[in-house]
């Protein structure tokens, strides 16, 4: 059980690592933007982003973490900055 968070726990951090925006909504909530390649000036209000949502259930273990993405996909054709009134669903890559 332990290696499998810790295992969770290193993909978070690679996935905060290659994110283009980091936004921390509270302590156990985030969002990541990942931008298309290749757009130069990464605006965030242009509809070019893969937005996920990072949810931990608690800050003391046993916890849960959730990995959602906006509207169940990792296409990039969202606009960041309404990454708190995206629709959030889990997805099977």
């Amino acid at each position: 059980m332990a290696q499998d968070l810790d295992y969770m726990q290193g993909a978070i951090i690679l996935d905060k690592q290659a994110a283009d925006v980091v936004v921390y909504a509270d302590k156990l909530t985030m969002y990541l933007g990942f931008c298309q390649n290749g757009t130069g000036v990464k605006d965030t209000s242009q509809a070019i982003w893969a937005v996920c949502k990072v949810v931990q259930s608690q800050d003391t273990y046993p916890y849960t973490v959730q990995i959602l993405w906006s509207n169940g996909q990792r296409m990039k054709n969202q606009v960041f900055d309404a990454y708190a009134a995206l629709n959030y669903t889990f997805k099977q890559f």
